[in-house]
């Protein structure tokens, strides 16, 4: 959606809003993040500032319906320094609109939306449509032009229904995006199963083939369960087909747990391990990669903690550790950050950077 026509369109909603005395709330956000590599500086060194402005309000409350929306707008402005030279860029963009109706057992959401499911954190088999960085504190990824309904059953079961126009990019862990200005048409079904949360999803879309640009297609089925004992337990998996796309067949799953050691203040542990498969049939899937993760959280105080990251590819021998000291206000929020990512097969391509983060919310 063009933000000069999301603006006009808020322009005309502004006085509907107050001749009916609905109450907007508004928040503004400004964050201001940097990224200095320490083995030649100042190659590639990043600023960044970002002003994010949410309003929201409840259109219509009553017993039988409710209908509220939400309309956040981002300015952003960037500097990336190079050796020898400087680029900067600015951005003015929608960053989330919706529409929301719901009743006290259904809702539908229509607009920019961020839609996103599963257990696992680190390793996303699920990871359809969102770009979420688990160590991100601002949780920032691009939203779907989307209609979702949701349909709340007594039993405590969920029914997700979902309709996603393409813009022409990849979305989540996609490297084929879906054919611009096609649909992606999915559901999900979330129920209890004895003492586990169970979850069942479907997506199909259609594609282009890069290396014969024929039309095709893909569809997608996965399954996710988290049993919550004496540690948090989960498994994702899901299985893709496209034909005219080689491998055809690819399957993704992922073990997971995550478990709060009384240690001091409480070490928070959380473990993923992750394999790959592919093939042309799927009879014959042989293992491409396997994947490991660790995420550590302690609180140090009422405001300050830290945070630890480790991804490795065993097949690749590609990794990164990440390192975060965080201290939270009410409404403030300072981050300092180390990042190292790692070659084992040819040290010469690690690289090591430093990074901060500033966020303010009024």
């Amino acid at each position: 959606m063009k933000p000069a026509f999301t603006l006009f369109l808020l322009a005309l909603l502004l006085p509907f809003c107050l001749l009916q005395g609905i109450q907007l709330d508004s928040t503004n956000r400004f964050s201001l993040r940097g990224m200095l590599p320490l083995e030649d500086i100042p190659e590639g060194s990043i600023a960044q500032f970002d002003w994010l402005l949410t309003v929201n309000g409840n259109i219509i409350e009553s017993k039988h319906i409710n209908l509220d929306a939400e309309a956040m707008h981002s300015f952003q402005f960037s500097s990336v320094w190079q050796q020898d030279s400087s680029d900067q860029d600015m951005q003015n963009d929608i960053y989330r609109v919706w529409l929301r109706a719901s009743t006290a057992r259904t809702e539908f959401r229509a607009g920019l939306q961020r839609i996103n499911f599963g257990s696992a954190r680190l390793i996303r088999p699920l990871q359809w449509f969102d770009k979420l960085n688990p160590l991100d504190l601002l949780e920032h990824t691009e939203g779907v032009k989307a209609g979702l309904a949701k349909a709340y059953f007594p039993d405590n079961s969920t029914l997700w229904l979902w309709a996603i126009l393409s813009d022409g990019k990849p979305k989540g862990n996609e490297w084929i995006a879906t054919t611009k200005d096609k649909f992606d048409y999915g559901l999900r079904y979330e129920f209890p199963l004895m003492s586990a949360e169970t979850g069942l999803s479907l997506n199909h879309r259609p594609i282009t083939s890069p290396v014969t640009a024929k039309e095709t297609t893909e569809s997608r089925a996965a399954l996710d369960i988290r049993y919550d004992t004496f540690a948090g337990l989960w498994l994702e998996s899901a299985v893709n087909y496209a034909p005219e796309i080689g491998p055809q067949w690819s399957l993704q799953s992922v073990l997971g747990a995550d478990y709060t050691v009384s240690i001091g203040n409480g070490l928070y542990l959380l473990a993923e391990t992750g394999i790959k498969h592919s093939s042309e049939d799927i009879s014959t899937l042989r293992s491409q990669e396997l994947l490991s993760s660790l995420m550590m959280n302690y609180p140090l105080g009422l405001l300050d903690t830290i945070h630890y990251l480790a991804l490795v590819n065993w097949d690749t021998q590609l990794g990164a550790h990440a390192l975060v000291l965080r201290r939270s206000y009410d409404n403030l929020a300072l981050e300092l950050r180390v990042n190292y990512q790692f070659n084992n097969s040819n040290s010469r391509e690690d690289k090591l950077s430093l990074g901060a983060l500033i966020s303010y919310t009024i």
